[in-house]
């Protein structure tokens, strides 16, 4: 039996873990930190062929879909 790895991520402590990233979140461009910390978990994920979620949790944020 073959278990499928799920990689559950922490959206805000990557992004502030990620200096490019960081500076979009503090300038107020949250959506493009977050678009961007996607791209990168985008593309790991298709490298490994595994999958990856990401979760964003706070109070700030108006959805999380």
């Amino acid at each position: 039996m073959v278990t499928a790895r799920i990689w559950i991520m922490d959206g805000h402590n990557m992004i502030f873990a990620i200096p490019r990233l960081q500076r979009l979140q503090v300038s107020d461009r949250r959506d493009e930190a977050r678009r961007g910390l996607e791209d990168i978990l985008r593309r790991f994920a298709v490298r490994r062929s595994e999958r990856v979620l990401v979760i964003y949790d706070g109070i700030d944020l108006p959805s999380n879909p």
